[in-house]
């Protein structure tokens, strides 16, 4: 019975996300941003994970969103984030291209 419920278990299990593989460029683009980021940060008087997390930075610099739908559509970024650091991050990117 243990075998049958250890099978099972098994068989559920889902195989773990696997990121997608980063443009070779994206390191460029993602160091831009944390620059941007850290200068943000300092202006404001607050640690740089508070004004984006590292794994969003990444997900801009893999996806290079160019519209704020696009931008939306990345998780952990929201209406007021958009709002407030969008012109921003298209400038970086925009330089990117």
């Amino acid at each position: 019975a243990a075998k049958k419920r250890v099978a099972a278990r098994v068989e559920t299990e889902e195989a773990p996300a696997r990121r997608p593989q980063a443009r070779t460029d994206d390191s460029g683009v993602e160091a831009a941003l944390k620059a941007w980021r850290l200068e943000e940060a300092k202006r404001k008087g607050l640690p740089a994970f508070r004004i984006m997390t590292d794994k969003v930075l990444r997900e801009i610099a893999h996806q290079r969103p160019e519209t704020a739908a696009e931008l939306l559509a990345i998780p952990g970024m929201g209406i007021k984030m958009v709002e407030q650091y969008g012109r921003a991050i298209y400038r970086i990117l925009g330089q990117a291209r």
